[in-house]
């Protein structure tokens, strides 16, 4: 199965973007995480992605679900990389939306008729993957 995974990043500047930067780009990611649900218990494998944020991995058949690798992290441990400290512009939701988050999975897969997973975290202007942090900040001109 081909695998690629990358984050959406959107065009955030203040000049008048060529319709190619209004696009954004797409970064690829280094590791994901697949895990798959067995009975009672779970079983998860680290997935790391080439520059290209691709790879090619053998399964078995079953439904999987696939996590960036930030979603792994402590609510601690993301706070302190994707949480801005003390700004008057941004608004922490809680820790609720965060677990809530954390939690889900980027997305869910069935291995036997998918032969490609493409998966495409989407960021925001001035707050990244963290959509548990609204800002009201002045914008780019």
């Amino acid at each position: 199965m081909d695998l690629s995974a990358h984050v959406h990043v959107p065009y955030c500047g203040g000049a008048k973007p060529t319709p190619e930067m209004e696009k954004g780009r797409l970064d690829p990611m280094d590791t994901v995480f697949v895990t798959k649900s067995l009975r009672k218990k779970q079983k998860t494998i680290q997935v790391p992605l080439d520059i290209n944020g691709c790879a090619h991995i053998k399964l078995r058949k079953g439904n999987y679900s696939l996590f960036h690798k930030h979603k792994l992290l402590s609510i601690k441990e993301f706070n302190k990389l994707y949480r801005p400290e003390n700004n008057k512009w941004y608004t922490y939701k809680g820790d609720s939306c965060l677990y809530k988050y954390l939690s889900n999975p980027d997305a869910v897969f069935e291995v036997s008729k998918q032969k490609i997973i493409k998966v495409v975290v989407k960021s925001r202007c001035y707050t990244g993957i963290n959509p548990c942090i609204d800002y009201s900040g002045p914008l780019r001109p």
